[in-house]
């Protein structure tokens, strides 16, 4: 038997490097399980993988796809649990935009019934960051001056929701004004827009605890100007597609810079205490705290429909891949 999967051979626009093809239903091998996958998500680190940005770490071909959850259909020898029939994330391996993913048992997470299949996909890679980041990392205390760069996306939303918590009022940018409907409902203490001439005039040099930065280039440097000496920021992502400057770190004096990869924390962290995160995520997303809005679901037999969903400026929330 044989079942859909994807793959790259070279980097470059997902739409025109991403393929489809027929391979073999995986045996799993010792310690290993073969997960038949239901949803799985679309995610800008996954096309910033694609279009070669961290090429000098990725292996071609490349399986994408790093989110996604399915049932356990068949465990290799040695392997007690996760048993067959049970619902998980395989976490800490791409390859998730596939019918069928095989990957080692210990990186599976059980999932708890009460989630939906959405939700069930899309509680990895944005609510881990976001809650490593703030708990983890920057340790967030209440009376803390956050900015948030892209704080309309899903995970910026997922930011603010956390801060709110510890009752930080963050300021955010956004691009646009058309953006603000997203924004309904959090508590803010302002909305920057990055399109606007000199946008961060509205921040004081020296005036910020902690820059939470997913956009890079022009404005995340902008951004970070405003932190005070001791600030902290956390670089995550790369919407501009344009790196932060490379002596940064030597242009704030005083600053702590940091690069936050998720995979990274992942493959240090005990087992331990990444199954006690994910429980913590499951609770939060339970109360809607990190969920994630879902835009439309594609088939994967459509995908490259699906990502020119994602480049329409109307998409509101998640792109999802059905692979039942």
């Amino acid at each position: 038997m044989s079942a859909a999967a994807s793959i790259i051979h070279q980097f470059g626009h997902p739409g025109e490097v991403v393929e489809l093809f027929e391979q073999p239903i995986p045996e799993p091998g010792a310690g290993e399980v073969v997960v038949q996958m239901q949803r799985s998500v679309i995610n800008p680190s996954d096309l910033i993988t694609i279009s070669g940005a961290y090429r000098s770490r990725i292996a071609l071909p490349f399986q994408p796809g790093y989110e996604g959850t399915g049932v356990v259909v068949a465990c290799g020898d040695g392997v007690t649990y996760p048993a067959v029939g049970t619902q998980v994330l395989p976490i800490g391996l791409p390859g998730s935009w596939s019918t069928y993913k095989l990957t080692p048992a210990q990186w599976c997470i059980p999932v708890s019934e009460g989630l939906s299949l959405e939700q069930a996909a899309t509680l990895y890679v944005n609510p881990a960051t976001a809650w490593l980041m703030l708990h983890d990392r920057a340790r967030v205390q209440p009376g803390m001056r956050v900015v948030i760069s892209a704080g309309a996306s899903e995970i910026g939303r997922m930011l603010i929701r956390l801060l709110n918590q510890v009752g930080i009022e963050p300021v955010v940018t956004v691009r646009r004004r058309s953006s603000l409907p997203r924004l309904q409902g959090l508590a803010l203490e302002t909305v920057l827009f990055t399109e606007a001439p000199d946008f961060d005039h509205a921040l004081q040099p020296g005036s910020v605890d902690l820059l939470l930065d997913a956009v890079g280039g022009e404005v995340g440097m902008a951004l970070a100007r405003c932190l005070k000496p001791g600030g902290h920021l956390i670089h995550y992502g790369l919407l501009s597609g344009q790196p932060l400057a490379a002596d940064l770190p030597l242009q704030l004096s005083g600053v702590t810079f940091e690069l936050f990869v998720l995979r990274h924390w992942i493959h240090q962290a005990e087992k331990s205490s990444i199954h006690a995160l994910f429980r913590t995520l499951e609770s939060l997303m339970l109360a809607g705290t990190v969920s994630s809005n879902i835009d439309s679901v594609f088939q994967l037999a459509d995908i490259h429909k699906a990502f020119k969903r994602i480049d329409d400026p109307d998409r509101d929330g998640k792109v999802l891949l059905d692979l039942m």
